[in-house]
């Protein structure tokens, strides 16, 4: 009985080393999103901070207990032995702009079956129900079929395929040497609405691709304007568009710093 409750120990402790590895994960991503003033209140001031024009890396180092271990091999009376140490730390850097962090990262080193441990203890203070990886994908897909059936108001229809709405503009649609008319005119104005009731869904149920939307592309609206007042041509505006999907694209696939 004694040996089968010691098993179950074992598989228990061990198992914290993965679980609390993938919460501090989704914690760290929990970071992105919030605002200067939430992290100081939760995290308390940094360490350090450096800055780089507009974007400034908060730095937070902390240190906690260090561990020793000692190996004996051999037969008594003769033996022989060796003694590691090590200290727990974490390092979490916070990178902002416009008074939001808008990437994060850490450095964690703990016991050998709970390695994350101390950044889990630092992180909980800001995230303490960090939503997994695998949720966080389900509402991204949500939130990207809610925006699909918002673009299928009937109200778009004097632009659709005309104007990039919700898909790729095509090389014909970026070659449109022609100025919006008086007739589409106020399907724009409908698009803009709905691209903001599309772009506050994705800020709720996704702040980190919303923190890189705002990244790549800070002024939305200012070729819409410059579309709607015959500024531009419409092809103008497409290839725009087609612009900030390849930066979004790149910005996604780029690894946080």
């Amino acid at each position: 009985m004694r040996r089968l409750l010691s098993g179950f120990v074992v598989l228990i402790v061990a198992g914290c080393g993965p679980i609390q590895s993938a919460q501090v994960a989704d914690q760290i991503n929990g970071m992105v999103g919030l605002s200067k003033e939430h992290v100081l209140s939760c995290m308390g001031p940094p360490s350090s901070t450096a800055q780089v024009g507009a974007t400034e890396v908060w730095a937070y180092n902390s240190a906690g207990a260090v561990n020793s271990s000692t190996l004996v091999s051999g037969n008594q009376p003769l033996a022989f032995g060796s003694t590691t140490t090590s200290q727990e730390f974490c390092a979490v850097n916070l990178t902002m702009q416009s008074d939001r962090v808008i990437a994060a990262n850490y450095r964690s080193q703990g016991k050998l079956l709970a390695p994350s441990l101390p950044c889990y203890t630092v992180l909980h203070a800001c995230v303490p129900n960090p939503v997994a990886a695998s949720a966080q994908a389900d509402r991204t897909k949500e939130t990207v079929a809610y925006c699909h059936e918002l673009y299928k108001d009937p109200r778009l229809d004097p632009i659709r395929g005309v104007v990039a709405i919700d898909q790729l503009p095509t090389l014909e649609m970026q070659s449109n040497s022609a100025h919006i008319t008086d007739v589409q005119r106020p399907a724009l104005d409908v698009f803009r609405s709905l691209h903001e009731q599309c772009g506050n869904k994705f800020a709720t149920n996704n702040p980190q691709l919303w923190q890189i939307m705002e990244k790549v592309n800070p002024h939305p609206y200012e070729y819409l304007v410059k579309l709607y007042e015959a500024q531009i041509t419409i092809g103008e505006y497409n290839t725009y568009r087609q612009q900030v999907a390849e930066n979004f694209r790149a910005a996604v696939a780029a690894p946080l710093k």
